[in-house]
């Protein structure tokens, strides 16, 4: 019997058999909303069990990543294996959203190709970057003067977007509440719930100012204010007041104008409080005169102006009377009465008491011998009312005669009334007021 033994090699051929596989379908990633740009997070690759390089040979893409932060890095270690990770392509809002999902595909090179998915669960996490919001900047609240102390009498409400402890609110009165408005008021830091902790006498401050800051729990913790304005209403019937603020006060009760002060100028500010409730505070005033008028600029609010020229050489101070009166039952009236003094400017020239004036003296007389005084008169006051005389210079080197100042005429040499028996001549005079007046 023969026997030959034959030797044989099998050659297996691979196909592409095996898909891409990730070692989880998928996995959870965290990045903060204070990571910058080109923050990376790593993620594992996937392992092709084909063994010819064409089969196993890996490629990955992101899928589907419009308008979303993310984007995919894929390099090579010195062993061949891909190493993969998600990078932050823009900064991150939590609060605007705060979880992602993206799909990782990793395909081999055969034919057909095979692929398979990773699903990356990304998750925002929380930075304090959000200060709490009031519902309202300004709360008004009004409450009668003896409301009771149980209920609360507002509450606040501030809102933070940002999570956790960096999200939790508390509410205290800021430095600028005074002593007062937190002995009448009690506020609670976990509710924003403000109660009335002690009733207010009727004369007390009707309107009260509490500056609240709603603070976050984050490390730093962050804040913002609310202005809480608390009307104290008093159900009884008081006079109004008149508070008056003149342009130009010489006292209380007093003020001054220029009487060149045009028709229509503000003259003062006129502001009443009333703090009864109801028809109780409704005032109402009123000016009789006639050369200033009362003009409304709202409620409870006036300004004087003048409706006349005034004059101060005709009148040099008046009195004007104002008169509010409430709807109040029965109508409680006040009335006050300021004086308004009418200050000069030099608007009036200076007036000779004659046109022409007439006087006689001699002859053979010393230099220097009085002749006479000449008389002119101006109102104004001050120097715009004082006035200086001088002869006009076309006069001066053609008579034997001198003015002074204060208008008494004197020779200048002994007269001759052989050689003139009489003189003319003409006199200037002018005020000392800015500008002068002739």
């Amino acid at each position: 019997m023969f026997m030959k033994i034959l030797k044989l090699k099998i050659v297996i051929e691979d196909i592409n058999d095996h898909s891409p596989e990730f070692s989880d379908k998928q996995i959870n990633l965290q990045f903060s909303e204070g990571d910058w740009k080109g923050m990376k997070k790593s993620i594992p690759n996937a392992i092709d069990n084909d063994i010819t390089v064409r089969n196993s040979e890996i490629t990955y893409e992101l899928q589907e990543n419009q308008n979303k932060p993310f984007a995919l890095s894929v390099s090579k270690s010195l062993d061949g294996n891909s190493e993969l990770g998600i990078y932050l392509k823009e900064k991150l809002d939590r609060e605007k959203q705060e979880m992602y999902v993206i799909k990782i595909i990793a395909k081999d090179e055969g034919t057909p190709s095979k692929q398979g998915i990773l699903l990356v669960h990304i998750s925002v996490t929380d930075v304090n970057d959000n200060a709490p919001v009031f519902s309202q900047v300004v709360y008004n609240i009004s409450i009668q003067n003896d409301e009771s102390l149980l209920s609360p009498i507002a509450v606040l409400s501030a809102s933070d977007l940002d999570s956790n402890e960096n999200g939790k609110v508390s509410y205290y009165f800021s430095s600028k509440t005074s002593e007062s408005a937190k002995r009448h008021f009690m506020l609670n830091e976990e509710t924003g719930e403000i109660f009335l902790k002690e009733t207010f006498a009727s004369l007390e401050k009707q309107v009260n100012e509490l500056f609240v800051r709603a603070s976050d729990k984050g490390t730093p913790p962050l804040s913002s204010a609310a202005l809480v304005l608390i009307n104290v209403i008093n159900q009884q019937n008081n006079y109004p007041t008149i508070n008056v603020n003149f342009l130009t006060p010489l006292s209380e009760s007093s003020a001054a104008i220029s009487e060149d002060t045009e028709v229509g100028s503000f003259i003062a500010y006129v502001m009443l409080i009333d703090n009864d409730a109801g028809s109780n505070g409704e005032v109402s005033c009123e000016l009789q005169h006639n050369k200033f008028q009362l003009l409304m600029l709202g409620s409870k609010e006036y300004k004087i102006i003048l409706k006349n020229p005034v004059d101060r050489e005709t009148k040099d101070h008046y009195t004007i009377t104002i008169e509010c009166q409430d709807n109040g039952t029965p109508p409680l009236e006040i009335v006050r009465k300021y004086s308004i003094e009418v200050m000069d400017v030099n608007d009036v020239q200076p007036q000779f008491t004659k046109d022409t004036f007439h006087f006689l003296t001699y002859e053979n007389g010393k230099a220097n011998f009085p002749i006479g005084f000449i008389n002119a008169t101006d109102p104004d006051l001050a120097s715009a009312g004082q006035l200086t005389f001088s002869l006009l210079s076309k006069d001066r080197n053609n008579i034997p005669f001198q003015v002074s100042d204060y208008g008494f005429i004197t020779s200048n040499i002994p007269l001759d009334r052989e050689e003139e028996d009489m003189y003319k001549f003409e006199v200037f005079v002018r005020d000392n007021g800015k500008p002068s007046l002739n």
